[in-house]
């Protein structure tokens, strides 16, 4: 089982497709491990070349597809993401298909030399190379259950805790069940569905599937953020979890507005929620119920702080030395830094993407080796769920970043500047500003010129005249400014309903495809390039 929720789902969907051509193209008795690794080096090139044509960016870039979304009641920007997926991402596959639609009815696997009605739940068991179900995890606007996505059928699963939720359950399907024109349903509109972040994009609308009823789908994180549950649901034993997710950062002064205070209250929620699907995991691990877990996320092996109080004279709890290494040797600071990566569509440099390849790396690594140490322990010596621990090593293209990942980053010109790529990555805006010097003295320059033309105008409108004017006068223009600042917002107020989104809309269109196509055109590209890793290796 692949389970995926919100980014997951991305990237689940690209390794599933690669894995799906390799059993369909060789025979059971020929696969290697070469074959998988040789997958996972062209996820890592074309993955990260087409995730740098910026999706978040293009999403905007298309005046037609704006206009479509603005105009369309039953299309959203989360269609057209999708759609983006399987054009930027997808289409880079070699399996033939290149740019044109996939269906998830096309995502069932027919294994090259099995027969045609092959099921992998009952006919796994006898192959060396396992056939894998992916699972794409949403979340249900109109009921808050979790809706999924397979290659055989969609919506919501049964098992539910019914007594404790009563709500209605949208009864899954087989594709071949459902009115025709979901009949064929895209598998960009499933990813889009599992990754559409709450606030930033609208809700994957599904229509004409249930009486009276609108399906609308959010990101699967908002429900289950570590997709364990799908796993568990299907009796998965061995688990093996990543979550790369942003988790709650610690704020020395929370604010105190009340948009402050929901925002913040709605993340210690998601952790709160997080929390306690770790403690499942822990618990059902204990009492024998999963065979294996490994579980990774980004804060791992990173310290806590423990704040002593005013006027403590306690020496027990020293303060945290934030580059001390971690188990797995990166640096505790920059792994910090790796963690506040932003989870986001835009583009992502060399150095960001290796950086966080390598944490990923070198902790799976320590944390298989843990694992064995206590098999070999208990007299189960030899491999643990079956995976080659002392394997042959391979020479991936991010191992060159690894040695700056465990140094102090003060210690060399390199260090310092990885130092300040990664602290950059955590912003959503202005990254490319942050890190090159011409572009924010242009920036700076543009801004400055701007300000001085407007000075300039007001004063060659309003400098000379403005004495000649009584007081009655003046007031009379100063209740015309007010006037003419409040009208906008006046009309904007007197919109009702579809009026007032369809003027949101066509701001966001416009604006959103100017902004697109220049950033796309000049920005993106010099932040990629400053952003190479050969640059860092040669300072």
């Amino acid at each position: 089982m692949l389970s995926t929720v919100s980014g997951g789902s991305i990237l689940g969907a690209y390794y599933y497709l690669e894995v799906q051509h390799l059993l369909e193209t060789k025979s059971d008795s020929d696969m290697t491990r070469e074959d998988y690794i040789e997958i996972v080096k062209r996820v890592q090139q074309n993955f990260l070349e087409g995730v740098q044509s910026n999706i978040r960016m293009r999403a905007f870039g298309d005046f037609k597809k704006n206009l479509r979304v603005m105009l369309g009641w039953n299309y959203t920007r989360g269609h057209y993401l999708g759609e983006l997926y399987e054009e930027a991402l997808y289409s880079r596959i070699n399996d033939g298909r290149g740019g044109t639609e996939r269906a998830m009815q096309q995502l069932l696997i027919n294994p090259k030399g099995e027969p045609q009605e092959f099921k992998p739940k009952f006919a796994n068991w006898r192959r060396r190379a396992k056939a894998p179900v992916l699972l794409l995890s949403a979340t249900s606007l109109n009921s808050g259950h979790i809706w999924q996505f397979t290659a055989s059928w969609m919506g919501e699963p049964p098992g539910l805790l019914e007594e404790f939720n009563v709500n209605e359950r949208y009864r899954r399907l087989y594709y071949q069940e459902a009115p025709a024109h979901l009949q064929d349903y895209r598998l960009g509109h499933a990813v889009a569905a599992s990754a559409c972040v709450l606030g930033l994009f609208e809700p994957l609308t599904i229509n004409g599937l249930y009486e009276d009823r609108t399906v609308r789908l959010v990101d699967g994180g908002m429900h289950d953020n570590q997709g364990v549950s799908g796993l568990l649901d299907e009796g998965c034993t061995m688990i093996l979890c990543s979550d790369a997710s942003g988790q709650i950062a610690d704020l020395a002064k929370p604010g105190e507005d009340p948009a402050g205070v929901a925002f913040r209250s709605s993340s210690i929620l998601q952790a709160r929620v997080r929390e306690a699907e770790c403690q499942n995991l822990r618990a059902r691990l204990d009492s024998r119920s999963l065979e294996g877990l490994l579980f990774l996320h980004t804060k791992k092996g990173l310290g806590i702080n423990l704040l002593p109080w005013i006027g403590c004279h306690e020496e027990k709890y020293p303060p945290l030395d934030e580059d001390k290494p971690t188990p797995y040797g990166v640096n505790a600071r920059l792994q910090r830094l790796i963690a506040s990566i932003r989870t986001d569509l835009d583009s992502f440099t060399e150095v960001e993407a290796y950086a966080l390849m390598a944490s990923g790396y070198l902790m799976a690594k320590h944390e298989l080796q843990q694992l064995q140490r206590l098999r070999d322990q208990e007299g189960e010596v030899g491999s643990w769920g079956g995976y080659q621990i002392n394997a042959p090593s391979v020479v991936w293209p991010f191992a060159e970043i690894i040695p700056l990942l465990g140094e102090r980053p003060e210690n060399s010109t390199r260090g310092k500047d990885l130092e300040q790529q990664l602290k950059a990555a955590s912003s959503v805006i202005l990254k490319a500003w942050k890190l090159i010097p011409d572009l924010r003295r242009n920036a700076t320059i543009t801004v400055a010129g701007m300000v001085v033309l407007l000075l300039t105008v007001t004063w060659l409108l309003w400098g000379v005249t403005i004495f000649s004017l009584t007081l009655g006068g003046l007031v009379l223009v100063l209740v015309g400014l007010a006037i003419v600042q409040f009208a906008p917002a006046l009309r904007w107020l007197s919109l009702r309903g579809e009026a007032r989104s369809l003027v949101l809309k066509t701001a966001m269109a416009l604006a959103g495809y100017a902004l697109a196509k220049v950033y796309l055109k000049w920005i993106n590209r010099r932040f990629l390039e400053h952003g190479r890793l050969s640059r860092l290796l040669y300072l």
